[in-house]
């Protein structure tokens, strides 16, 4: 076993240091050397331009991510709008189909009723005798006197009507109520 915590007196070495104080700042380089006052003001701009083209980069990525984000939001903007206008399309696509069936149903049965009412026009002033038409200028049961047509409607009771309800009756018969304006009219038979 080896005692190391006995120590001697011829072990221990004593050496004097001296420090010299210099009045200029030695900075060490790369090498382990000292640079002077021109490499180290060159090397601090080198790292100040080092700097300024580091924050450029830093202020050209945030522009770049700031705009990429702004772009985005304007896609998705102009997407929603997109869809909402494509929903409005179809559903006025749609709307479209239905009326036009519509004007075409009404047209349908627009002719037939035109078709009905010209029969009906037709019969009245036209009506068939043995197989032949026969026109006259006043419909079935009318008179003719000069170039009007009348019809009578000696109603009593129960049959008679309110003006209101005589005038509702022309009507349907495409005819108004007669204003006799002279003595002339009133003897028609």
């Amino acid at each position: 076993y080896l005692n190391l915590s006995a120590k001697r007196e011829e072990d221990t070495v004593y050496d004097n240091v001296r420090v010299n104080h210099k009045t200029t700042q030695e900075t060490p380089d790369a090498k382990g050397g000292l640079l002077s006052e021109k490499e180290e003001e060159k090397c601090c701009q080198n790292y100040k331009l080092l700097a300024v083209c580091f924050g450029v980069i830093c202020l050209v990525l945030l522009l770049s991510i700031v705009g990429f984000v702004l772009y985005e939001l304007k896609v998705t903007s102009l997407t929603a709008e997109n869809q909402n206008l494509t929903s409005q399309n179809e559903k006025l696509k749609t709307s479209e189909k239905i009326l036009t069936e519509r004007v075409q149903m009404l047209e349908k049965n627009l002719t037939e009723f035109n078709v009905v009412l010209l029969q009906r026009v037709m019969d009245n002033y036209c009506p068939k005798e043995n197989n032949d038409r026969k026109c006259k200028p006043c419909q079935k049961d009318w008179n003719q006197k000069e170039s009007s047509c009348y019809v009578y409607n000696n109603a009593k009771g129960a049959e008679q009507r309110t003006w209101a309800r005589a005038q509702d009756d022309c009507k349907e018969k495409l005819s108004s109520l007669t204003v006799i304006s002279d003595e002339n009219e009133k003897v028609l038979k």
